[in-house]
């Protein structure tokens, strides 16, 4: 995708939703962004391209360019770090398996977690 560089656009290629751990769903998120004069909107939960399509349909609603997106969790040299992907195939089956799994051991992070803090009794 072309995003033009006309005086005019509001441009936000980095935003969350209940997909993973933002506050709004998919079709929230887009229509709050249409009311604040978001003209491309990437939507990049963590790990995950599950809210798109509904992204995608409110984007449609809305007049929104919505750009696939995802923020990948990674390691280098021992440190995590997030990676931001725009613009991808969503059909990618290569890259959906990636991503499943990656959403999977986010998953079990959280619940290992979960489980540490409740024995702390926190």
């Amino acid at each position: 995708m072309t995003i033009t560089q006309e005086a005019g656009f509001c441009i936000d290629l980095h935003c969350h939703s209940t997909a993973s751990d933002g506050a709004l769903s998919p079709e929230d998120l887009v229509r709050r962004a249409g009311e604040r004069g978001v003209t491309h909107l990437a939507l990049t939960d963590h790990d995950t391209i599950a809210g798109l399509k509904e992204a995608g349909t409110a984007a449609q609603a809305t007049g929104i360019s919505l750009v696939a997106g995802t923020e990948l969790s990674c390691l280098w040299r021992s440190h995590t770090i997030h990676i931001v992907g725009l613009d991808f195939d969503v059909a990618d089956k290569d890259l959906n398996a990636a991503l499943e799994r990656q959403n999977d051991n986010r998953w079990r992070r959280a619940r290992t977690i979960a489980e540490k803090l409740s024995k702390l009794r926190i």
